[in-house]
Order: structure tokens, then C-alpha cells, then sequence
């Protein structure tokens, strides 16, 4: 990109928007999901998915599709739920997760780094370390398991 039009992406948003760092492929847990292609630390990033912001009547929309598993709540002015780019949304789900997930909101300050974000996203980290070709997967509960719409294997 010229200087006349610097790309939206910094190098980091870049990297873990769009890395190679990941692969999806056939789960064991459930249809695709999303596998370490190298080595993560527990604390790392792992992935960053931007996401666009719904309201509770395009989230009703979806209830009756194969899309309701794929939509994060997300309470704020601009919608109630978040679908999540990337592979954020194929990252299956485990009641003792290797990685954990936090809400960015445009205009967020990272404090190690004085980055400003430019997008809404979900930040995946790696909870533990994690291996290569092993699966990443999340808590979709909250550590609440009534929460969720299926039955955890």
C-alpha cells in the first residue's frame, strides 16, 4: 500500500487477522475447527477476528440457521451479538478450553504495545501452551453450561 493510502491493518492486526499460524481442517469435537500450525505460548495471541455487530432482531434471524452457533453476545449501543471473521467462529467449543477470548472495541489502547485498535474484534489467546496440530478451543459458557443450545460431548 502507498503512503497516499496506508493499509487499515497494522503489522499485528495484519499477522493475526490473516496469518499462517492456523489451519482448519475436520474436528473430532465438531464438523471444522481451527488448529495450531506452530507453537503457542499460554498468554500469547493467537488470533484476531473482526466482527460485525447485530442486533437482537438480526440475531433472531439467525436462531433457526446453521449460523445461531456462530454469533458471540456483545451488550453495547452498536448491537447485542457479534459474528466474528477469520476462523473466530470455527473455534470449537470445551468446558476446559486451551484458549480464552476478549471482547476489543474500536478505539481500545493495548497497554504493552500503545496500539490503538481500528475494528471491533475478538482477541483469541492461548490459555496454556499449545502444540502443533493440536485444536483450539474455547469456553462458549462463561463457566455456565446451562447456557449453552447443545450438549457438550
Amino acid at each position: 500500500m502507498s503512503a497516499e493510502h496506508p493499509s487499515p491493518l497494522s503489522d499485528l492486526e495484519t499477522t493475526y487477522v490473516a496469518g499462517s499460524h492456523l489451519r482448519v481442517g475436520p474436528s473430532s469435537k465438531h464438523g471444522l475447527g481451527v488448529f495450531a500450525a506452530r507453537d503457542f505460548r499460554a498468554g500469547e495471541l493467537v488470533h484476531l477476528a473482526p466482527v460485525i455487530l447485530m442486533e437482537d432482531v438480526d440475531v433472531e434471524m439467525l436462531e433457526d440457521t446453521p449460523l445461531r452457533g456462530y454469533v458471540y453476545g456483545w451488550e453495547g449501543p452498536e448491537g447485542s451479538a457479534a459474528f466474528a471473521f477469520g476462523v473466530g467462529s470455527l473455534i470449537n467449543h470445551a468446558p476446559s478450553p486451551n484458549c480464552v477470548y476478549h471482547r476489543i472495541d474500536t478505539g481500545d489502547v493495548d497497554e504493552e504495545t500503545g496500539f490503538v485498535h481500528t475494528f471491533d474484534a475478538l482477541a483469541y489467546s492461548a490459555a496454556i501452551d499449545i502444540a502443533t496440530g493440536e485444536e483450539l478451543t474455547v469456553d462458549y459458557s462463561g463457566g455456565d453450561p446451562s447456557i449453552l443450545w447443545f450438549d457438550p460431548l
